[in-house]
Order: structure tokens, then sequence, then C-alpha cells
């Protein structure tokens, strides 16, 4: 192995090895400047030198011997940018135009809305003595029955309302709402990453319960497709290809992973886009904070 490449080349993450492939060089006017972000999302791109049989793909998708093949190989490994023509710029201007189109995924947070969250888990309780810091909620406080929420409110209720319930008490409302919740499927799961430019990776999972997935071993790997991140704006691309991730990898909380519930055309002949609701990217971002992960 070529001790001179490893310690640019591979990264650590949760006791797994990744390939940090903003080390090998880039060819073509079209990157400008070295380290350049690998152009996943564009597409326009080639990779010249791997080892017979490794493919190009997201980084934490190789093995420890293909890592090590790849590290091998780096002295020969570098990145061709395509240059687009006229009528290519052309047509990539009018996808954008349509991109455009897209309602922005915002959503405010009100107090009403927080009131009305508090209330569903604890029905019994003068939720506005919670939210004035007159009273935290306590495991008795908690509704035994399950609660149901929609997806926004659990999210805000992670994002917003995690210091209104003591350890117990948060505890309970994880039960309480995981029951609820254990049917979702077509499931977008953030993971996590040492990436230098993206706090967080998404991976999409076609037909894939949540109960699945919370059942399943540290180690197990789950099918599915990354999500892209293009170069503007929350909107992501599907990358093309079925790959795996391992489930250690998606962010948790104390509730259990992380995940946005949404059906994605990942057959369709367009470039399948998704646009990351705020709520989602702060609830990821908070998570993050929260274990000492977040870098920015």
């Amino acid at each position: 192995m070529a001790a001179d490449v490893e310690p640019c080349t591979y990264r650590h993450l949760f006791g797994g090895l990744y390939i940090n492939f903003s080390c090998f060089p880039f060819k073509g006017e079209a990157v400008g400047k070295p380290g350049s972000r690998v152009p996943y999302q564009r597409g326009n791109f080639t990779v010249e030198g791997l080892p017979e049989g490794v493919k190009f793909k997201k980084p934490y998708c190789y093995g420890a011997q293909q890592c090590k093949s790849i590290v091998e190989a780096a002295d020969s490994i570098s990145f061709k940018i395509q240059i687009e023509t006229a009528d290519e710029q052309s047509g990539n201007n009018e996808d954008h135009e349509d991109q455009a189109n897209i309602q922005p995924a915002s959503l405010v947070v009100t107090d009403e809305m927080i009131l009305r969250i508090l209330q569903k888990v604890a029905s019994d309780v003068n939720v506005e003595d919670v939210v004035s810091g007159r009273k935290r909620l306590s495991e008795s406080d908690i509704n035994v029955e399950d609660c149901t929420l929609t997806q926004d409110e659990r999210l805000i209720l992670y994002t917003k309302c995690r210091d209104y319930f003591d350890q117990e008490a948060w505890v309970a409302v994880g039960h309480n709402t995981k029951d609820m919740s254990r049917n979702a499927k077509d499931l977008i799961f953030p993971l996590y990453t040492e990436a230098e430019d993206e706090d967080f990776w998404l991976f999409y999972c076609q037909n894939q319960t949540l109960f699945q997935v919370e059942n399943a071993r540290p180690s197990a790997k789950l099918k599915g497709y990354w999500l892209d991140l293009k170069e503007t704006g929350n909107k992501y691309s599907i990358l093309p290809g079925l790959e795996e991730i391992k489930v250690i990898s998606i962010v948790k909380n104390d509730h259990g992973p992380l995940y946005y519930e949404k059906s994605l055309n990942v057959n369709s002949n367009d470039d399948v886009v998704f646009e990351l609701p705020d709520i989602f990217k702060n609830c990821i971002r908070v998570t993050l904070q929260n274990y000492g992960l977040l870098r920015r």
C-alpha cells in the first residue's frame, strides 16, 4: 500500500473506511482548481485508471479490499471533465427553468404548531405552562396510548421540542410515536459522512419499511439509491444504479433512525429531483450537533 497517498485517500467513518476521491487529480477546464468536489450530480465526467473490476460509485460503497486496490492504483486514477457543447448547455438551462417551478420546501414553524404537538402527546397537561417554562413534561404526563403525528409534526418534535421533556418522558414519547410509524416505507435516510463539503449524505430505500430497518443488525446492508446534492439549493438528483449501505451509517437520535417518507420514481428517464425540506434538514443538523458531529 502506498504510504504517501494513504493519509489523504483513506478516511475513517465509525470503524469503517471510505475513499476520499477529492485527493485524485481532475483533468479539464471545467474544474478550475485542484481538490474540487467530485461532480456526481452533473455526470459529465469519466474516471480513468480504476483497478480492473472496480466501478466508480459513492465512496462509502467500497469494501476494505476495494479501498486497498484503489489506494494501490492511486497514481493512475484521474477524473476527466467533459466540456459541454452550446446545445447541451442550452438544454441544461431549460432543465433549470423546469426545476425553478418546484414549490419551495419550506415550513414556517409557529407557536401554535408546537402547542398542538405537545397537546397530542400530553393531552391532560396545560401545554402553555410547558412552553412558557413553568413546567417540564415528565413520564407520567405522557399519554399511554399511541400518538399519531404527521411527518412534519414528528420532525418539528425532534427539532423544536426536546427541551420540553425530561429524559424519561422523551423516551416514552419515542415508544408511543414509533409504533404508529413502523409501516412507513419508501424512505430517505441521512447518512454520517466525513466529507468536507457536506454535513450528511442522503440515501433512498424503495419499498423498505422503517420496522425492517430498526430491527436490522448494525452491519446489515440496505439496497437503494444515492441522492446527490446539486450545485445550488437543497435539490438532489438520483444517481443511477442500485447500491448498498450499512444500517450503522444512518443518522439516529434517541428515537431511532431519522427518515423522510417520500416515493421517488427511480425508473423515470427524466432527472428525478428531490427538494430537501427545511424541517428535515434542520432535524438532521440538530441531531448531528447534539452528538458533536456538526462541523459547520
